[in-house]
């Protein structure tokens, strides 16, 4: 049993929607579409969770360091410039 465009429920030899622009045309594409789905859902390996747990963690910390150390080179600019 299928469901064709029309929204009619029509007797189909192959189960999924009869339509010229099906989304699943060959049997094949629909196991292609549960690799997709299964790798996109899958528990990432623990390797793959260590190194975006260290990008999160050592970006933001590079980022602020690296304005704390501009500021202070700024900050001690601008004491030099007021003595003279």
């Amino acid at each position: 049993m299928g469901i064709r465009c029309d929204g009619n429920l029509t007797q189909t030899p192959d189960g999924y929607p009869a339509c010229d622009g099906s989304w699943v045309q060959e049997p094949d594409q629909l196991s292609q579409l549960y690799e997709l789905l299964n790798a996109a859902f899958s528990t990432p390996d623990t390797a793959q969770i260590a190194a975006a747990f260290m990008t999160a963690l050592t970006v933001p910390l590079i980022a602020y360091l690296a304005a704390w150390a501009y500021g202070k080179t700024i900050g001690f600019a601008e004491k030099d410039n007021e003595l003279t």
